[in-house]
């Protein structure tokens, strides 16, 4: 009889608590096992051989897995996840993890992917060459920022840094921010390298993640392309790591662990000996502040692969628009630049960050607004689904009024702007030009990304209206122009990154046109035409952005210059969530390091979500040699005072 410790890769209320069982079964450490706990059974991971306890010990219902499913590596990965982002272990190798090896099983050969014919590598720009042996003939573990443009040529870079791994018998990690909105890059990826390519992410099924799991790790598949979960993949000799589109916020998980997907690469290179290259045309503060400390190497590529300039840009102040009585949602300007393009047989995007009709249901004599009730938040219009108001958080669907509930007044308005009005505005004013709309909507169906961006980019419709959606790395040569309905939306939210956010996204949407041999423009309307953050977008100047946002983050003490946590408190008691909050935040208040700061404890800027009101508290940590001391005694004290209902944010992508 063996007996073994086994850590329950669920919550046991306990922290990292491993249990002794007994197996007569050949079990080696690392494996995974089927074990009962109190009145259920869980999965587990086997950590270690010990003597036959003196208490009695409960046997091991079912190995799950003979080989063992982590590394030494994952599990190194494992435990700094756990200990710098406060969460346990039984948290963070469920994320390596990532797909449950319960499941009954398919055969592994009917989710191969094939590739009739490979093609062959492209020749590279004498700047792409440069490049690519500085990356390619750098030591182990080195670290790269490529700061280029859009449509630069970035990719084709690391195609041929993934076939010189390949070249070696090492393998690579490519990882995207959606794979469902890039399939130019899956194919691209899949086309050069045919079966040794795997594509991963969360919207795989369960067999399809372990049939591709299994290739991984027996060396079958040596190039895993996928979204933020693929930098867990178990390639043995790995030689690169490429982060696309690093600005994205989805590299930041929003579950416990709520791992940064960079700082995790970051780890596995220097625990492999993997090169890692970061790739943005609007690199995150942080990252391209790292290339002044010699962190990560900075490599420019300033122009694009096809010579083209990049596309100029109006700004269109809407305050005048208003004056000279245009109360559209599209200004002469665009109206008309528009009309040209349509003539010239061309397609325009019309980017709105929203999505539905109106922002807010309002009667005209009281005032009253449709609000959600478990989140106390206005309701936004979804006309397309039958004259239904949506609630964006929790889902919570009602039928739009016939008639005030409050004063019984016919005075129902709509107000704000979505996709869905866009959509029906935009019709009406080019009657004849086929309208697609791209947004959370229209793309719940598998697949449907991929069907709606080849309609477009077969001709099929003129003008494509959408959220951020479309500004993720589409090659659209045909595009003549694209028209930002309005700037202004993420640029008034109260949060540290709305500036930055907002030059990402207006730069990376303008950079879907002028992309081929025909030149495109950018018209963007905007309330606040003398903001810095659209400035510089229009002039395409990252640099001169950054120096503004970076004098801005180190006045306030922001990131980089500091370190953040959000703790958030959630109750369906509103007195009981305050009282809690005022709680820990006295408590952190006496006892944390002088150097840190408590900002709050205040309601959340959504105060109220799916029926539970939310408190939040911000903990600032200089970001100084010290700073990983200071935020263990943090821990330590939340560890001693944390209650059922906090969750914990290390470094959180957004402060609302």
């Amino acid at each position: 009889m063996k007996y073994v410790e086994i850590l329950p890769l669920t919550n046991t209320g306990g922290g990292d608590t491993a249990f002794t069982y007994e197996t007569d079964s050949d079990i080696k450490i690392g494996s995974l096992v089927s074990i009962p706990l109190r009145n259920r059974h869980v999965k587990g991971l086997a950590t270690k051989f010990v003597k036959k306890p003196q208490f009695p010990t409960k046997p091991i219902k079912k190995i799950l897995s003979e080989e063992p499913v982590l590394s030494e590596i994952q599990l190194n990965l494992a435990q700094r996840i756990a200990d710098y982002y406060f969460c346990n272990l039984s948290d963070a190798i469920p994320a390596i993890l990532s797909f449950d090896f319960g499941k009954k099983r398919r055969a592994v050969e009917e989710l191969t992917a094939t590739s009739p014919r490979l093609q062959k590598k492209l020749e590279l720009t004498k700047d792409q060459e440069l490049i690519y042996k500085k990356i390619s003939d750098s030591e182990p573990s080195s670290k790269y920022l490529l700061f280029g443009v859009t449509g630069s040529g970035k990719t084709e870079i690391y195609l041929q840094l993934v076939a010189e791994a390949l070249g070696k018998d090492k393998g690579s990690i490519i990882l995207i921010p959606e794979i469902s909105l890039t399939p130019q890059n899956a194919k691209r990826f899949v086309d050069r390298f045919g079966q040794k390519v795997a594509v991963w992410h969360s919207h795989l099924k369960e067999t399809e993640k372990f049939a591709t799991w299994q290739k991984i790790k027996s060396g079958e598949i040596k190039v895993v392309l996928g979204a933020r979960s693929a930098i867990f993949s178990p390639i043995d000799k790995l030689g690169y790591i490429v982060i696309d589109e690093e600005h994205e916020s989805s590299y930041k998980q929003d579950q416990t662990p709520r791992y940064e997907t960079g700082r995790v690469a970051e780890w596995l290179s220097d625990l492999t000996g993997a090169k890692l290259v970061l790739g943005s045309a609007t690199p995150k503060i942080e990252s391209y502040h790292k290339t002044k400390s010699d962190t990560y190497t900075l490599c420019e590529m300033p122009k694009r692969i096809v010579q083209a300039e990049m596309p100029p840009v109006k700004i269109v102040d809407l305050r005048d628009e208003f004056k000279k009585g245009n109360k559209s949602i599209i200004s002469d300007d665009l109206y008309e630049a528009a009309a040209e393009a349509l003539r010239a047989k061309k397609q325009v995007i019309m980017f709105v960050n929203r999505r539905g009709a109106s922002t807010f249901v309002v009667c005209r004599d009281c005032g009253h607004v449709e609000e959600c009730p478990k989140c106390e938040i206005p309701l936004t219009y979804h006309p397309s689904e039958g004259q239904i108001l949506k609630c964006h958080h929790c889902e919570h669907r009602k039928t739009v009024p016939a008639v005030c509930p409050d004063c019984q007044s016919h005075a129902i308005k709509f107000f704000g702007l979505g996709t869905q009005r866009a959509e029906i505005e935009i019709k009406k004013m080019f009657p004849n030009a086929k309208v697609a709309r791209m947004d959370r909507d229209t793309t719940r169906k598998r697949g449907s990304h991929e069907a709606i961006y080849e309609d477009f980019s077969a001709g099929d419709s003129d003008i494509l209206i959408g959220t951020q959606l479309i500004a993720k790395g589409w090659d659209l040569p045909n595009v003549a122009l694209v028209g930002v309905i309005s700037a202004d939306t993420m640029l008034n939210l109260p949060d540290f990154r709305s500036a930055e956010r907002t030059f990402s996204l207006l730069t990376q949407v303008a950079g879907r046109t002028g992309r081929g041999y025909h030149p495109g423009r950018v018209i963007i309307q905007t309330y606040n035409p003398e903001s810095y953050a659209i400035i510089a977008a229009a002039k395409h100047d990252y640099l001169d952005f950054y120096e503004r946002e970076i004098n801005e983050r180190k006045k306030y003490n922001y990131p980089p210059f500091s370190e953040l946590i959000k703790l958030t408190y959630s109750s369906p008691d509103s007195k009981k969530a305050e009282v809690e909050s005022e709680r820990l935040a006295e408590l952190l208040i006496n006892n944390l390091p002088k150097k840190a700061m408590v900002l709050g404890p205040s309601t959340a800027f959504i105060e109220k979500v799916a029926g539970k009101y939310r408190w939040q508290i911000v903990i600032k940590i200089p970001s100084e040699s010290q700073a990983t001391n200071d935020k263990l005694q943090i821990f330590d004290v939340l560890r001693k005072n944390i209650k059922t209902g906090w969750t914990i944010d290390v470094n959180p992508e957004s402060l609302l």
